[in-house]
């Protein structure tokens, strides 16, 4: 039993320590941080004052890309109906939406480097 505790343990940890997966989490937390990168310059852009310069195209562009990158999340939060949703939930969607965001670039940078 312990042989089997012990195989099962590291071949976790060998699952874990892949190249794939570690390029999927890194990826991962590129998009986490350009979206919050993303999500300040919309609320810089759209504090600035309109009389010089008028922004509005510029913040209607950039709030679309956001939404190209939430629409995920969105699906998932569309499968529990209902105005009490728990907080758990939130958390959650976040994560698989910023997870398959970084599979699908770890993907399109695995197969750019390969053509």
């Amino acid at each position: 039993m312990k042989a089997f505790m012990k195989s099962a343990g590291r071949s976790v940890a060998s699952w874990l320590l892949r190249p794939w997966v570690k390029r999927v989490i890194g990826c991962t937390l590129v998009v986490y941080l350009g979206f919050f990168v993303l999500e300040g310059l919309i609320n810089l852009l759209s504090h600035l004052p309109p009389y010089p310069l008028s922004f509005d195209p510029v913040i209607l562009a950039l709030f679309r890309v956001e939404r190209v990158i939430l629409a995920p999340r969105s699906g998932l939060r569309a499968l529990w109906p209902g105005e009490m949703t728990p907080s758990w939930l939130n958390g959650l969607t976040a994560g698989l939406n910023f997870l398959s965001w970084g599979a699908v670039v770890a993907l399109v940078r695995r197969f750019w480097k390969r053509a």
